[in-house]
């Protein structure tokens, strides 16, 4: 923040308190409180924050988008993803504070020391604290060619998550000469807990991920005058062993030869390195912009597993795997942009040179090699016709690497109820992703239009394969079968405002439609799915004391698989908001949220409502606020994809009452 103080102003300690209390049902005391203190001096700043609730409000969430406005963090590559699901299941057209119970503590601290006006020294540590708990019922339908099969589920989970991160970030910002270094470190301990009933027979599942992440990042850019050269590199390290129990033992028959046993544990272990460097030069060349680039990605990654039945190894020839994948690509990417007052032209030709090894050792020592030289190029053009009308076309050509999430050959259960074993192949996906966009803008008249269309082709050379065993174990594994797949679908938004109480009204449509192939009981079949979303905006003020805002939206899902006797699955979702605030005076205001969602194959729908009233002084604010007013207690949804349909109702939060004082000093 760059903000001059007077002397009287430095080295004061600003202080803000949010304290509320209240009381529901389960828990029957409830509390969220934020504390927060910030002090400003001739060469720092500091801000320290505290923050805990038992509301559901997911506090690890609240600092997300500090990342994207660079006040936490400023970039990260921690994006490995656990081998098992360790959250709750997740409801859709809510808010997760709707139906999460949580105990949760947060602590941030941002210090800032600025030695002097070009150059920033930043350290930010936060350490999360939270216990979730949470009740979910669903009832799942899978379509195979020979059978259907139904799953029904009752869960209860627990979770814990402890987490500290850690950022230290040096930046010089001179008018010839940026440069930013960032070293990050995360650490995270979680344990999670199901407590089952799957068809009538109960049963338990306990996972328990660590993650631990260090990260250096650093940048120059150095100009000289219409020149600039810039030097980029980005250095991780993950490492991510987690394990998870199932109890009491399934799958006599795949795991332990018949024989009833107690319980068995799925251990695995990710290590993973990634660098990026680069290097590029960009001038400007009769009045085109001319980018040359030019760099290296390294990236070595490693996993390991094994199954244990009783706390004794089973068999490693089938359940056990170590592989290790390691990819190298060198690439040049020259660029050019030309804008004039009608066009704007972006192309780009990456030329790029990439080579892979996998080395894996079950269920035999093999290593496969594969090099490839990729042309990937990609084009931009936007047409201004007038002042109001524009046109945007692109044209992208890409690939997907190798990925070592599948490429392990053995089985690995990812749940009590899913496991997957892969083809141990090297192969590269490539995608055609083209798009067309028309936009009219008119600020004066306050008329916004947007019609777009899109279309992917992609070129897969695996594919994957689903059948079941013991009616409720889903196994998935992967075949060399070439073959394509597509995606494409059209989007539009039309929004008008008006001088008439301030109406603001929008609509807008979309469509979309995947054609996929899968294998479904070693059978080749045809996978189609169609996605409608129809939506309507409105707000308008038509008293200086009232203002709403509400919105409608229908979503239209449809599978369709292509075997005989097989018939399409639909389903339509339906969601209303409608929010009412009441501003009394400058001191009182009030607000009444509502929403409702509904589709048409539950027969219940679930009607939300939330009330709060406001008192705002020169020295404090104090709100006292109702949520779930009608004391609703499921949330029912429905979901299909390419295979399954699913229904979901959740247990939710009940009736709750809260009094929050707010102020500083």
């Amino acid at each position: 923040m760059n903000l001059t103080l007077s002397n009287g102003a430095k080295n004061r300690i600003v202080k803000l308190f949010d304290l509320g209390a209240g009381a529901g049902h389960h828990p029957d005391f409830l509390w969220d409180n934020r504390l927060l203190g910030m002090i400003f001096g001739k060469d720092m700043q500091n801000l320290t924050m505290y923050k805990n609730n038992n509301t559901g409000k997911d506090i690890a969430a609240e600092i997300v988008p500090l990342t994207y406005n660079r006040l936490i963090s400023q970039t990260t590559n921690d994006n490995e993803e656990n081998f098992f699901s360790s959250s709750a299941s997740q409801a859709g057209g809510v808010d997760p504070e709707r139906y999460l119970f949580n105990n949760a503590h947060l602590i941030a601290v941002n210090h800032l020391y600025k030695p002097n006006k070009k150059t920033d020294l930043r350290l930010q540590l936060s350490a999360l604290h939270d216990e979730t708990t949470a009740n979910h019922q669903s009832s799942t339908t899978y379509f195979y060619p020979s059978q259907t099969i139904i799953i029904d589920e009752q869960e209860e989970y627990a979770g814990q998550e402890n987490r500290g991160e850690g950022e230290l970030t040096y930046q010089l910002n001179d008018s010839s000469v940026f440069i930013k270094n960032t070293l990050k470190g995360t650490i995270g301990l979680h344990k999670s807990s199901l407590d089952l009933i799957v068809n009538n027979e109960k049963s338990r599942e306990r996972i328990h991920p660590q993650r631990k992440y260090l990260q250096n990042r650093f940048e120059l850019i150095k100009n000289f005058g219409n020149r600039t050269l810039s030097v980029y590199t980005d250095n991780a390290y993950t490492e991510l062993p987690q394990y998870m129990t199932v109890s009491p033992g399934l799958y006599e028959n795949i795991l332990n030869e018949g024989q009833v046993y107690e319980s068995f544990r799925q251990n695995a272990k990710l290590r993973a390195f990634q660098s990026d460097t680069y290097s590029y030069f960009q001038h400007k060349l009769s009045g085109i912009y001319l980018k040359y680039k030019a760099g290296v990605t390294f990236s070595n990654r490693t996993i390991t597993s094994d199954l244990q039945i009783d706390n004794a190894a089973a068999d490693n020839s089938k359940f056990s795997n170590d592989v290790r994948l390691t990819m190298t690509k060198l690439y040049v990417e020259p660029s050019f942009n030309f804008q004039n007052y009608y066009w704007k032209i972006q192309l780009g030709i990456p030329l790029a040179y990439h080579h892979s090894t996998l080395n894996y050792k079950m269920p035999q020592n093999e290593q496969l090699r594969k090099s490839r030289f990729m042309p990937t190029p990609k084009l931009n053009i936007a047409y201004e016709i007038n002042s109001y009308w524009t046109v945007n076309a692109s044209s992208l050509y890409s690939y997907s690497e190798p990925d070592i999430y599948n490429l392990y050959a053995n089985y690995l259960f990812s749940s009590y109820r899913s496991a997957s074993a892969f083809e141990p192949q090297l192969t590269y996906n490539t995608s055609w992703v083209n798009s067309l966009r028309l936009r009219f803008n008119n600020p004066l008249t306050g008329l916004f239009i947007s019609i777009s269309g899109f279309y992917t082709l992609n070129w897969q050379d695996i594919i994957y394969g689903y059948e079941n065993s013991d009616m409720i174990l889903s196994l998935c594994k992967t075949y060399h079968h070439p073959y394509t797949s597509y995606v494409s679908g059209a989007r539009s938004r039309i929004s008008k405002t008006f001088a008439w109480s301030k109406l603001f009204m929008a609509v807008n449509a979309n469509y979309s439609q995947r054609g996929n192939k899968i294998l479904l009981e070693n059978q080749l079949t045809s996978s189609t799915t169609q996605n409608v979303i129809l939506g309507f905006e409105y707000s308008l003020q038509p008293w200086h004391y009232i203002n709403v805002e509400g919105s409608s939206s229908a979503y239209y899902m449809k599978s369709s698989l292509e075997y005989e006797g097989g018939t399409p699955v639909e389903a339509w979702h339906f969601k209303h908001k409608l929010d009412i605030n009441l501003i009394f005076s400058s001191q009182w205001r009030a607000k009444l949220g509502n929403s409702l969602s509904h589709d048409n194959k539950n027969k219940q729908a679930t009607y939300f409502a939330d009330v709060s009233l406001t008192f705002s002084h020169r020295l404090f604010d104090i709100e006292a606020s109702v949520h779930n007013l009608f004391n609703h207690s499921h949330l029912d949804n429905i979901y299909i994809d390419n295979l399954t349909e699913q229904y979901t109702s959740h247990t939710l939060r009940p009736r709750e009452f809260m009094i929050k004082v707010m102020f500083s000093f």
